[in-house]
């Protein structure tokens, strides 16, 4: 179980400098062919690769719980919209981290369950900072409070079809000033990510169910991605 650094260790959270030591379990599969694995990947930074393929391979080397999007209809049915909040600020990185957490409280999610939601959700707002200059998160449930999404979207330009693996896949890659873990955590606490990315911008949404998947164990994180370019 891999110890990192995590920049939203609670909702209650309100130091912005505030770093603390998070354990982070790995929950999703990939296939026992690592080797396999590590070449379909490292094929991916080859130009001209089809985004169907970048999507198939990303989605097997993570046990189908990244799934990369080429169209918006490709993204998950929408649940019922609950909140909708504006993020171009430290503080509102506070709201939507206490917003999520009231949510999942309010449907009585595991305390475990519910802080790895606001974590990968804190690193998923933070990026809209980062890389766009903010963006709006909207928090979703299912009618019978099994199950919380949170659709997050920017207006940036996207991440390069070139960078996507490593953006996804490899902990410390980063095009800004800043740690390159935020896929990493999410990965490592969310059930399923969507992502759809272009030059119109980036929408994430991470689900959530209150009661863990039993079938995703534990795994290491890739780390054998070359580091250039």
């Amino acid at each position: 179980m891999p110890t990192i650094p995590n920049r939203y260790p609670s909702a209650n959270d309100t130091s912005d400098e505030s770093v603390v030591t998070h354990r982070v379990e790995s929950s999703y599969a990939v296939p026992d062919a690592c080797e396999a694995s590590k070449h379909y990947v490292g094929q991916l930074s080859t130009p001209g690769v089809a985004s169907s393929v970048v999507r198939e391979v990303l989605r097997r080397v993570t046990g189908n719980k990244l799934d990369v999007c080429e169209f918006e209809s490709q993204l998950p049915r929408p649940l019922m919209s609950c909140q909708e909040l504006t993020i171009t600020s430290p503080e509102d990185l506070r709201k939507v981290r206490h917003a999520v957490q009231a949510v999942a409280k309010d449907l009585k999610f595991p305390a475990a369950r519910c802080s790895d939601l606001v974590a990968a959700v804190g690193e998923g707002a933070m990026n809209t900072i980062v890389h766009a200059g903010g963006g709006s998160a909207t928090i979703c449930r299912d009618p019978n409070g099994t199950e919380i999404q949170v659709w997050i979207r920017d207006n940036g330009r996207g991440i390069s079809a070139t960078h996507l693996h490593r953006a996804t896949l490899e902990c410390g890659f980063t095009t800004a000033n800043s740690l390159g873990c935020g896929f990493f955590i999410i990965l490592n606490t969310v059930d399923s990510l969507s992502l759809l990315t272009g030059a119109a911008g980036t929408t994430i949404v991470l689900s959530q169910r209150r009661e863990k998947l039993t079938n995703s164990p534990p795994i290491e994180f890739f780390s054998w991605i070359s580091s250039d370019d």
